[in-house]
C-alpha cells in the first residue's frame, strides 16, 4: 500500500469519524438533540442575534401578539449589543447560545470549537446572570468536538423541524409564511432569523411574522409555547 493510498483512506475515516458520524446521529437520528418540543403548541425560535434594527422589532410584533420566543444568539453580537439582550430578558423570552461567532463547526478543529463554545456560553451568562442550557450550532451542523462539549458541558442541543428559508432576500414575506405554515404540527420548533443571512433577509421574516401568528392560532388551532424540552 503507498504513502498516497495510506494519506486519502486515513482523510476519509477522519471525515467520516469528525464530521459525518456526527451529524448522522444528532442531526439525522436525533440522538442527543431536539427537534420537536414538549409542550402543547408551536415553539418560534430565532438565530443569528442581536441585530439593532431587527431584533427591535421582532420583540415588538411578539409582544402584540403575546407571542413568547426563544432567541439564539450569536456571542459577538451579543457583547455588542448588551442593551438587546436586557430587551429580550425584559420580554420574557428565553435565550441560548449559538456559539460565540457564526463558524461552520465543520471547519473547526477541535480545540477551536470547544474554545468557541466556551467563550459564547460565557458571553451569555456574563451578560444575563443566567446559567445557558441550550445551544444551536450554526447551520445545525455538529463535529466529534462539540458532541463530545455538549456531553462533558452538559448542554441540549435545539434543532428544528420547520424553517422559513428565510435567510435568502429573494424568499418573500408570502412564501416564508406559506413555508412555515404547511408544516407546522403539534410540538414543532420553528426557525427564523432576526439577523444574519442575506442582505436586508431579515426584512423579509418580519414581514412574514404577523401572517404566521395569525393563522398559526385560526387555522392549525395551535397555541404558541416557550420552548420546552422537559421530559
Amino acid at each position: 500500500m503507498d504513502l498516497q493510498r495510506l494519506i486519502v483512506e486515513f482523510t476519509f475515516l477522519l471525515i467520516v469519524s469528525y464530521i459525518i458520524i456526527p451529524n448522522l446521529v444528532l442531526r439525522c437520528v436525533g440522538i442527543d438533540s431536539w427537534k420537536n418540543q414538549n409542550a402543547y403548541g408551536v415553539a418560534i425560535t430565532f438565530d443569528d442575534g442581536p441585530h439593532p434594527d431587527y431584533t427591535p422589532k421582532v420583540l415588538e410584533i411578539l409582544e402584540r401578539y403575546k407571542v413568547p420566543a426563544t432567541f439564539f444568539v450569536v456571542g459577538e453580537n451579543a457583547d455588542a449589543y448588551p442593551e438587546l439582550i436586557k430587551e429580550i430578558q425584559g420580554h420574557g423570552h428565553q435565550l441560548g447560545m449559538h456559539c460565540q461567532q457564526h463558524i461552520c463547526s465543520w471547519f473547526l478543529n477541535p480545540w477551536t470549537t470547544w474554545k468557541k463554545w466556551d467563550e459564547g456560553v460565557a458571553t451569555l451568562e456574563r451578560l444575563t446572570g443566567q446559567k445557558v442550557e441550550w445551544i444551536r450550532p450554526p447551520w445545525g451542523v455538529f463535529n466529534l468536538a462539540l458532541w463530545l462539549w455538549l456531553k462533558y458541558r452538559k448542554k441540549k442541543a435545539v434543532l428544528w423541524n420547520v424553517e422559513g428559508h428565510d435567510w435568502l432576500a429573494q424568499r418573500s414575506p408570502e412564501q416564508i409564511a406559506k413555508r412555515v405554515l404547511k408544516k407546522i404540527s403539534v410540538g414543532s420548533i420553528v426557525l427564523l432569523h432576526d439577523a444574519g443571512g442575506q442582505p436586508r433577509a431579515p426584512e423579509n421574516t418580519i414581514c412574514a411574522l404577523e401572517s404566521i401568528f395569525r393563522n398559526v392560532e385560526s387555522e392549525k388551532k395551535l397555541p404558541f409555547v416557550s420552548l420546552d424540552l422537559s421530559s
